[in-house]
């Protein structure tokens, strides 16, 4: 029951149980799953409109489900593909940038790269039904997890977090998007040659690391430039594969990666298997059939090239909005480009760090300039919300340090020069042979602090001051002291 609630990928954890009569229970849970695989249950499908409605509320209920919030999910195009063929499309890099864009935006950090463990991994399956004429599309958060056996052996085991699926109608999906590419092909010969060295080293610890030789090439125009494309996409597939590292010494490898290109008219066939070293034998391969253009690229392809080269060099020269829109214009002729996402990638990033630093530096407006470029670049992206935070928590810090200087400022106004009157003791009263002393004037030692007090006498103007800023109560009569007596100058 284990093993087949897995290979559902169901979770047991948080599978009901059931509330009476466990064995009649399991007999019905049985059938219904034999039901599911015959074909006789008919289960309630969600229908979504388009693609992008499917991954927004797909997102949304896998981070409510799996509780993804302030977490990592690696999201990449490897780990998306059809199911039973296991062929990746244009389709695969499509979904995975905007479920990383979707979920950038729900507070969820997204990485790119290879399964690793303790770090959950967005996956991706669907199946093409041209009877009804809908994708069935099956999402699931995984998290990979390395255990020992009771060998010595390590085991990845994967436990599913969050599991949603719906379908969408062919014929809202841009027909490109369900062919391939030359890129999907690359994830998808990766994809076959790991199955072929985990079901040959089960065991092995680390990821197996092959050395590729030189691919053989027969009956197709431009050998040397064809071999060159095909590389260029197979570095990066390896790259991000868990179970393969690329190495450049044969003496460092654990086996040989060969391979071979035969055309075949408007087609070309790629042969690729791997010679273990210590077994002397083949323990993966795996054939893909793709068109020439596909490979070598049409003119308009060439453009592309070109027009993305044109992209890195805005970049380069931090014309940032240059770069987005020539990386824009790229995706408009070919969506999912990999190229063009990873550089919008790039110029987000760039962005969040200007705003940061003008933060650090206190130039608050040109931080929310860059914030305001990030959000019109990627509105869904997770750090327009952090900078927005960021830049109101400065300005309140700047708001209090002015009113500190101010403070400081006026006190320094109202308050008049003073000097320190250093502390000591005297003898306060009259002798007793002083004329007219009084009983009260007895002579006694008396000790004071230091203390300030005012180098001038206060002026009317301080005065006038002082009595605003206090309110303090004048009375109605202006008096003056001349000649010793008191006068009244004025009555109010």
């Amino acid at each position: 029951m284990r093993s087949l609630a897995s290979d559902l990928g169901l979770d047991s954890a948080r599978m009901p149980r059931p509330r009476g009569g466990w064995r009649r229970s399991a007999w019905v849970g049985l059938a219904v799953l034999a039901g599911v695989f015959a074909g006789t249950v008919q289960a309630q499908v969600r229908d979504f409109d388009d693609l992008d409605d499917a991954v927004d509320r797909l997102a949304l209920e896998l981070v409510h489900e799996g509780r993804l919030e302030g977490n990592t999910v690696l999201v990449s195009a490897r780990y998306f593909f059809e199911r039973g063929t296991e062929r990746s499309l244009r389709l695969s890099a499509h979904l995975a940038a905007r479920f990383a864009s979707t979920l950038g935006g729900r507070e969820v950090e997204v990485v790119s790269g290879s399964e690793r463990s303790g770090v959950m991994t967005l996956r991706g399956e669907w199946t093409i039904e041209r009877e009804s004429e809908h994708l069935h599309l099956s999402m699931e958060i995984k998290r990979l997890e390395i255990e020992t056996d009771a060998d010595g052996n390590e085991v990845a085991r994967r436990r599913v977090v969050a599991s949603e699926g719906g379908r969408v109608p062919l014929g809202s999906i841009d027909g490109q998007y369900l062919e391939p590419d030359l890129e999907s092909h690359a994830l998808y010969v990766v994809r076959k040659l790991e199955k072929g060295i985990e079901r040959n080293f089960p065991a092995k610890p680390g990821r197996y690391r092959v050395h590729m030789e030189p691919l053989a090439v027969e009956d197709v125009a431009q050998p040397d430039r064809f071999r060159r494309r095909l590389v260029r996409y197979l570095r990066p597939a390896f790259a991000d594969s868990r179970e393969l590292m690329r190495v450049h010494s044969a003496e460092n490898a654990d086996g040989t990666l060969h391979g071979e290109i035969w055309g075949i008219g408007e087609s070309v066939e790629l042969g690729l298997w791997i010679v273990d070293r210590e077994r002397q034998a083949e323990v993966a391969a795996v054939t893909v059939e793709m068109s020439v253009a596909e490979v070598m690229g049409s003119d308009a392809v060439l453009r592309l090239a070109a027009r993305l080269a044109e992209c890195a060099a805005h970049f380069g020269a931090e014309r940032l909005g240059e770069a987005a829109g020539c990386y824009r214009e790229v995706l408009e002729r070919e969506r999912g480009n990999r190229e063009a996402r990873a550089g919008l990638e790039r110029i987000e990033s760039r962005h969040v760090e200007r705003a940061r630093r003008a933060v650090g530096r206190g130039d608050l407006a040109a931080a929310e300039g860059y914030r305001g470029q990030l959000r019109e670049l990627n509105p869904g992206h997770a750090q327009v919300m952090a900078l927005k935070g960021e830049i109101e928590e400065a300005e309140r810090r700047a708001e209090e340090e002015e009113r500190r200087r101010v403070k400081e400022r006026r006190i320094r106004e109202l308050t008049p020069e003073m000097v320190v009157i250093e502390g000591g003791c005297f003898l306060m009263g009259s002798p007793q042979s002083e004329t007219g002393r009084n009983d009260n004037e007895r002579r006694h030692r008396v000790c004071v602090e230091s203390f300030s007090i005012g180098k001038y006498e206060v002026t009317r103007g301080e005065y006038a001051r002082f009595v605003r800023e206090t309110g303090r109560a004048t009375g109605d009569e202006c008096w003056t002291f001349e000649s010793g007596e008191a006068k009244v100058l004025f009555r109010t």
